[in-house]
């Protein structure tokens, strides 16, 4: 489960406008993005004379993950109209990334002058229609919140839907609900490409299912010593080991997790598959993880375990024969 709050206001009158908006997103939703993020920022714009406007837009965004960096852009431009209807513009940047904090500012002059000549084709807004079925039964689903760019359809009770007046561009088709079924994800391939080149419709199909879960744990082991000679024989718990980075590779999908401060990292909401789950790092040179790849398959609602081991590694014995290796 994740949260997700969006706010804005806007305010306009004829010296301008003034707009505000905020995000909080806590992260976890494989659709939506798994590291939590918030974002600030704003835009305005003054009228100062009949032919010049001053706009400003600016922003900051930063990831809810440890040793993320912080991001900000302020954009600025002053734009003249001349008498032939020609503009020139005054462009600033200003982009800082935190803790750095080392700003890198962009400024420069721009002229644009229309000739009134066409260039290519007229584009005019495109249309998509999708399906939603079932993924364990192949039965549409109807009453599906399907969203679409800036826009939102709910299914009907053959599980389709259709948008319409989409810009030309590519979007990320995404279920804000699916229905009957809880602890949902789907299958299928989002992306909806629109081409207002294109006369018919842009199609594409989701099937959604219960989603599956993995699950695991990473722990530590040391050398120890049960025999009454002075090597060690056998090996000890140690504790969970943190901060260790887990993949979870799939044919399009790769996710990534870290262990908490009890060793353990999740992988909710996946679709039922393939799955592929590597410990990408780096350990010490005396230490090696066992089976460190583990390939396994999920069923729709299933849950699956994986455990690792972070063992010493192996020293190579050399046996010496009457005074030379062998």
């Amino acid at each position: 489960m994740y949260h997700q709050l969006q706010m804005g206001t806007s305010a306009r009158n004829r010296f301008g406008s003034l707009s505000l908006f905020t995000e909080l997103y806590d992260g976890g939703s494989l659709t939506r993005g798994l590291a939590g993020m918030s974002s600030i920022g704003g835009s305005a714009s003054l009228k100062l004379t009949e032919s010049t406007t001053l706009g400003v837009f600016g922003y900051g965004t930063r990831n809810h993950t440890s040793g993320a960096r912080a991001y900000s852009q302020i954009d600025a431009r002053l734009t003249h109209t001349l008498q032939n209807d020609s503009k020139l513009t005054l462009r600033i940047r200003s982009a800082t990334t935190i803790p750095t904090a080392s700003p890198e500012k962009l400024a420069y002059l721009e002229y644009s002058l229309p000739i009134g000549v066409p260039t290519g084709r007229i584009r005019r807004p495109g249309r998509a229609t999708g399906t939603v079925i079932d993924g364990e039964s192949g039965h549409p689903l109807s009453g599906v919140l399907v969203r679409l760019g800036p826009q939102g359809s709910v299914t009907d009770r053959d599980g389709r839907v259709s948008f319409a007046g989409l810009p030309p561009g590519e979007y990320r088709a995404s279920l804000a609900s699916e229905a009957s079924i809880s602890n949902a994800a789907f299958e299928g391939n989002p992306v909806v490409r629109i081409d207002s080149a294109r006369r018919e419709a842009a199609v594409f199909r989701l099937a959604v299912s219960r989603a599956s879960r993995i699950r695991g744990v990473v722990r530590q082991f040391s050398d120890a010593r049960t025999a009454l000679g002075p090597d060690t024989d056998s090996l000890e718990y140690s504790g969970p080991a943190e901060g260790i980075t887990i993949a979870l590779y799939a044919s399009s999908d790769t996710l990534y997790r870290t262990t908490d401060s009890e060793g353990r990292f999740a992988f909710n909401e996946i679709p039922a598959g393939r799955w592929t789950i590597v410990v990408e790092s780096l350990l010490a040179s005396s230490l090696v993880v066992e089976h460190p790849r583990v390939v396994l398959t999920t069923g729709p609602g299933e849950e699956a375990v994986v455990e690792y081991r972070i063992v010493p590694k192996k020293k190579k014995v050399k046996f010496i024969v009457g005074g030379s290796p062998e």
